[in-house]
């Protein structure tokens, strides 16, 4: 099922007063569970809890345009798992899929603009380290790139070959496939958040 206010959704992504780490009004560190759950439930996230971990989907879009693919349930499907420690949200985990018709990629860019490459460069600034690699390795169809900022509790790796996210453009109709690891500054180490990258990684 579709969120139930997918313009609450839009005005929490472009928030100027929530910069990351925050997403949608939840910082690392910062906010309770009780906080936490109760503005993705109003926004009609899906909700599964296991052991201290609380994941959540939210559906961007028609949820019947694409029903074939099994993990295609909108033209946007998004996960948010967070992890909790002492009553807090500690981390973070965000991912984000979009399907290859052109329509899903007009819905990324109304939500999630502020998350391509070059428009976190330009609120982050420098970050503290950058990789870029080939993704599944089908020559440079699938690239990736994946961008830390340690000092700020910022894990973000984009793939796919799109023109805001992507620095060697081949097919602007491929899927996008983003995950950020947000976390509290100074409370987990990028080893502690991603114990490994990628073998393509360079």
């Amino acid at each position: 099922m579709p969120v139930k206010n997918e313009h609450q959704v839009a005005e929490l992504l472009h928030f100027s007063g929530c910069k990351l780490p925050c997403y949608l009004g939840i910082t690392p560190g910062i906010t309770s569970i009780s906080e936490a759950t109760a503005i993705l439930e109003n926004l009609g996230a899906n909700y599964i809890s296991l052991d201290n971990k609380y994941d959540y989907s939210l559906i961007i879009g028609d949820p019947l345009i694409l029903p074939i693919h099994p993990n295609r349930y909108a033209l946007v499907y998004t996960s948010i798992n967070l992890t909790i420690v002492n009553d807090k949200v500690q981390i973070i985990n965000l991912g984000i899929i979009t399907d290859q018709m052109p329509i899903a990629l007009e819905t990324y860019r109304k939500y999630w603009a502020r998350y391509s490459t070059s428009s976190i460069f330009s609120e982050l600034g420098k970050p503290d380290q950058l990789f870029t690699g080939t993704g599944d390795g089908k020559k440079s169809l699938n690239r990736e790139l994946i961008i830390i900022y340690e000092k700020i509790g910022v894990f973000n790796h984009i793939r796919g070959s799109w023109q805001e996210n992507n620095f060697c453009l081949k097919e602007e109709n491929q899927e996008i496939y983003t995950t950020m690891d947000l976390f509290e500054p100074g409370a987990q180490s990028i080893e502690e958040i991603n114990p490994y990258l990628t073998d393509s990684t360079h």
